[in-house]
């Protein structure tokens, strides 16, 4: 006698004609099941990124193997005299953008949407991350996001490199040429050199010396390979005036050797 269901298709449900299209199934199940967790650690790993705390994040050996691919949108907080770079801030963190002939530079205060690779390039001692653009879409008018307040000593020490930073401090002097206009702050005995964008030539501060100043902008060298500018303003805007100084530094109040210790600027007597 034939059974025409065997004992083993009537435990399953299926009829003997089902069988080889089930095993077929599960075979194929099987196999993907298999394939899966070899080719997702993959895709994960090579991801574009779209935060720039994650290109940040990257360490010195990814970023220079220039194969980590992004696409990054936020705000121009700085552009190159000559154009050929840019800080973008995605409203947590900023990073430097490499401009190719072929990218035309955005505007300051612009938002924008960049495609790109990561690269990495010495930079004082140290290393550099940085995003090597290939396209750069303007999207219209952004605005420049909340400065992360930090120390004189911070920025010249290049501590928040490409962040978009506040600093106060005393003015020790303010220097005005054809070309640049900085200011030379001082706190808790360090100080550092600010280059303000786009100053009025007509318009030179004369009573600052002494006073205290909050400047805004990015950490970073305004000339390569130099820490002499450690933090550039992309205009006036950017500085307030929170102390009035004197015209004349010998017209700073007197004080006392100890007293100088706190970086302001002062006039002391005494004889040898």
């Amino acid at each position: 006698m034939i059974l025409e269901n065997p004992p083993c298709a009537r435990r399953t449900g299926l009829s003997l004609r089902a069988r080889p299209l089930f095993l077929a199934v599960r075979r194929l199940t099987l196999l993907l099941g298999l394939a899966l967790p070899s080719t997702l650690p993959a895709q994960s790993a090579d991801a574009m990124l779209t935060k720039v705390k994650d290109v940040l994040a990257l360490t010195d050996e990814a970023a220079g193997a220039g194969t980590r691919l992004v696409r990054l949108r936020g705000v121009v907080t700085d552009v190159s005299a000559q154009h050929d770079e840019c800080s973008l801030h995605d409203g947590e963190a900023g990073v430097s953008l490499q401009l190719g002939d072929e990218i035309q530079a955005p505007a300051q205060g612009a938002e924008i949407e960049v495609e790109g690779r990561v690269v990495s390039e010495p930079f004082l001692q140290r290393t550099r991350t940085r995003i090597k653009a290939t396209k750069l879409t303007v999207l219209g008018a952004g605005a420049l996001p909340p400065a992360k307040p930090t120390s004189v000593k911070n920025v010249a020490e290049f501590r928040q490199l490409d962040q978009w930073v506040s600093v106060e401090g005393t003015v020790l002097q303010v220097r005005s040429s054809m070309t640049l206009f900085t200011i030379q702050i001082v706190s808790e005995a360090t100080s550092c050199n600010v280059l303000v964008r786009d100053w009025p030539r007509t318009s030179i501060p004369r009573d600052w010396i002494g006073g205290k100043v909050r400047v805004t902008g990015v950490n970073r060298a305004y000339l390569p390979g130099s820490s002499f500018l450690s933090l550039v303003a992309p205009s006036p805007a950017q500085v307030s005036v929170l102390k009035t100084g004197v015209v004349d530094p010998l017209d700073a109040p007197a004080t006392t050797v100890n007293a100088l210790r706190g970086g302001c600027r002062k006039k002391i007597r005494g004889s040898s």
